[in-house]
């Protein structure tokens, strides 16, 4: 299975940077869970390693986090991402939730930006949650486009439009863009209960980097579309609607809002 968005370092550093806004609210959601001193993790769709390495502080020296994910691209710049941070108890292999695989069991199981890609979402839930230890907790983090209503404010039309166009495009390649607004019916779906479930709006303004993050979004949204065939933007008139956004943000002293993000977990078992 590959990447819907791709793997290439552009991609990667996509990775990262989207690691730096959602941090704070990821760390709350796995104190919140019950993340402490001394407990194993499993991190899927471990991606570039964000998840799993933030775990790994958490749990301690005494503690161990298994990160896991499709492409052994990723992979290994998470590995290599953890020896630079001096970290020795997370670890990453290649791998999937396939039935057939063996992963061990788990305190807290915990995906971030993973189930929204999952084309058998309640099936991918209940597959995580088997992995969990009884009295153990699952935890997903996804996004809910479709809770943002007003993008910016004053309204910047080149940027609500590149963001529409974005969710639209993220729609056709076959991601769930709503995952975050329904969570609560999901996790009762698959048979674990109503789950705790707390969510989070990015605001910012013209410095806060915000805007770019979103511009970078489209931009390998709209790349990974161009290949699949699909009619989008090309990268010079990305590039044209980025420069006018920029010049409009700061005239106008704009507030760009969002996306939101959504967090659930429940206990298992």
């Amino acid at each position: 299975m590959e990447y819907i968005i791709g793997t290439s370092s552009f991609e990667r550093r996509r990775l990262e940077i989207q690691a730096q806004f959602f941090e704070p609210f990821t760390r709350r959601i796995l104190v919140s869970a019950g993340v402490a001193d001394g407990m194993e993790v499993l991190d899927i769709g471990a991606g570039s390693g964000d998840v799993a390495l933030l775990a790994a502080k958490l749990v301690g020296s005494s503690g161990r986090v298994l990160g896991v994910d499709c492409e052994s691209r990723m992979v290994e710049h998470a590995q290599n991402r953890a020896q630079t941070a001096n970290l020795d108890n997370v670890y990453f292999q290649h791998g999937s939730l396939a039935p057939t695989e063996i992963l061990g069991t788990f305190d807290l199981v915990v995906g971030r930006f993973v189930a929204i890609f999952q084309p058998d979402l309640i099936g991918f839930i209940r597959r995580a949650a088997s992995l969990v230890k009884p009295g153990g907790t699952i935890v997903f983090i996804e996004p809910g486009w479709n809770i943002t209503a007003t993008w910016t404010s004053p309204t910047i039309p080149a940027y609500d439009a590149l963001i529409a166009s974005m969710v639209r495009t993220i729609q056709k390649l076959g991601t769930a863009t709503g995952i975050g607004a329904g969570l609560v019916g999901s996790f009762i779906e698959a048979g674990l209960g109503e789950p705790a479930v707390s969510a989070e709006f990015l605001v910012g303004g013209p410095a806060s980097g915000l805007s770019d993050y979103n511009i970078m979004n489209s931009e390998i949204i709209f790349n990974q579309a161009r290949q699949a065939g699909l009619d989008v933007p090309g990268q010079a008139e990305l590039e044209t609607v980025a420069a006018l956004i920029r010049q409009e943000a700061g005239a106008k002293h704009v507030q760009f809002n969002g996306p939101c993000i959504v967090g659930a977990w429940a206990k298992v078992g």
